[in-house]
This record gives structure tokens, C-alpha cells and sequence, in this order.
């Protein structure tokens, strides 16, 4: 899934890219903002450990920063928990920090 979170949120940005705005489709647009959304939100009930550096709370790490970074969806009003889960995961990750910088607030 949170592969599925950056995949969908690259194919909002390069629509935005390599289309003019009279082509852009918000239909499809919409279509890979709710794939996103879907999977937050299934993130957002059940959040890995974050205690826990394996492939599942480093992949939504990576993609919860590439959602601050590129914006694709504004995620942090909607999904609390998975705020304060990636403060908790970056705190126990010492690697976060020198890979992301400083965890937002």
C-alpha cells in the first residue's frame, strides 16, 4: 500500500507535468487521490509499529515524506494518527533524520 500511495501520487504530479491544463484530467486525477486516500486510510486505522524499522514502516515513511514534499493531497489534516505515528517512527529511526531531515510538525 504505500507503494500504491507513491505510485498514485506521481501519476497526480506527472499529469499536472506533461499535460496543458486544458487536458489535464481531473477525473483521472480524482481517481489516483482516492487510491491514496484509500490506502491512508486503511493505514490510518491499523499504523505499523513504530518501533519497528522493517520494509512496512519504511515504505510508509518514505511515502508519507514524498506526500509532504510533492503535495500530491494534503494528508495531515485528515489522517492524525499517521502524524504522530511518523513523529514516533522518525524518533526511534536514527537513520530518518540524516535521509529526511527534520520530522515537520
Amino acid at each position: 500500500m504505500a507503494d500504491g500511495i507513491t505510485d498514485a501520487g506521481a501519476l497526480v504530479i506527472y499529469e499536472g507535468m506533461w499535460h496543458e491544463p486544458a487536458q489535464i484530467s481531473e477525473r483521472w486525477q480524482d481517481y489516483q487521490r482516492g487510491k491514496i486516500h484509500r490506502c491512508l486510510a486503511a493505514f490510518e486505522a491499523a499504523p505499523p509499529d513504530p518501533k519497528r524499522s522493517d520494509v512496512v514502516a519504511i515504505g510508509l515513511a518514505c511515502a508519507l515524506e514524498f506526500l509532504d514534499r510533492r503535495q500530491p493531497v494534503e494528508w495531515r489534516s485528515r489522517y492524525p494518527r499517521l502524524v504522530a505515528w511518523l513523529t514516533e517512527f522518525a524518533r526511534n529511526e536514527p537513520a530518518y533524520e540524516r535521509i529526511h531531515g527534520p520530522i515537520q510538525a
